[in-house]
């Protein structure tokens, strides 16, 4: 499960305590403009900011931007909510 139980979070706690395989979730589509065309010829370098949960569009961004641009790079910045965490 790729969701980090948080100290005293609602969803967190319910999702790693309760949620199983095969539970359905009903949930809201992505919010936002999260457009990347990799270009296989192409050889940039990417940064990308996320924070908190928005970390999640961007690991897929660049797992694909990597797969099909293979001379491309990618920085990440990634802010979380304490340094431990």
């Amino acid at each position: 499960m790729a969701i980090k139980k948080i100290q005293g979070g609602r969803f967190s706690t319910y999702a790693n305590q309760e949620l199983k395989a095969g539970h359905l979730l009903k949930v809201l589509p992505p919010m936002g403009n999260f457009k990347l065309i990799p270009e296989p010829d192409s050889q940039n370098h990417y940064i990308a900011f996320a924070a908190g949960s928005g970390i999640t569009p961007i690991l897929s961004m660049i797992k694909t931007t990597m797969q099909k641009e293979p001379l491309s790079t990618f920085t990440l910045f990634y802010g979380n909510r304490n340094f431990d965490s």
